[in-house]
């Protein structure tokens, strides 16, 4: 899918949302095309939603890039609040070219794989907390924010300014988040989770 929006934007603090379609790419295919390669939720990445702006300095306690980490399929911004607490931010556009290996990563290939990204609910995310609350399940709480280009970036502006993300606590082992009555003493990262069952299936 090709990128439909490249602008930098004249935001200043004093803007407190943006309306923005939920994605810069265009996964809209029309009759035999769409039968060819599904439905799926075209329709949705393409429309327009008014999202907060996330200006760094203004954030409760402020915040601070700390590092770019990296997802499978998205670009992860961590930030340090000003009392110790993390948080990430993860693209909400997926780039399929990290999980194809050169030299396929510049094929058709990745523009297949890009458009089936279209079949995941660009906020799917969303509403889990309500189900994992009702489960008794500690959870995070996810948001969904424009970063706008700042001076508090720095050299991450170029890379991560201007554009949709989804925002959470980044959980830690001294951090505990939403957990109501069941607690949670270790945070493990997914990949640790599979090798200690690996491990210790029993």
């Amino acid at each position: 899918a090709k990128i439909l929006i490249q602008d930098t934007l004249g935001l200043s603090r004093n803007d407190q949302f943006i309306d923005r379609p939920l994605s810069q790419r265009n996964f809209q295919r029309e009759g035999f095309g769409q039968k060819l390669w599904g439905e799926h939720y075209r329709a949705v990445y393409a429309q327009q939603e008014r999202v907060p702006l996330l200006w760094l300095p203004d954030f409760p306690g402020g915040l601070t890039p700390r590092r770019a980490t990296s997802g499978y399929t998205t670009r992860n911004l961590e930030l340090l609040s000003g009392s110790g607490e993390a948080y990430e931010l993860r693209s909400l556009d997926k780039e399929a070219e990290r999980v194809i290996p050169y030299p396929f990563n510049n094929s058709v290939l990745t523009r297949v794989i890009e458009d089936n990204f279209s079949a995941i609910h660009p906020m799917a995310s969303l509403p889990l907390p309500h189900l994992q609350k009702a489960a008794d399940i500690p959870h995070t709480q996810p948001s969904l924010r424009f970063l706008p280009q700042q001076e508090i970036l720095g050299r991450f502006n170029r890379a991560f300014g201007d554009q949709l993300y989804l925002m959470e606590e980044y959980p830690s082992n001294n951090q505990y988040l939403y957990r109501d009555s069941l607690g949670a003493w270790v945070y493990l990262k997914s990949l640790d989770m599979l090798g200690q069952l690996v491990q210790y299936p029993h």
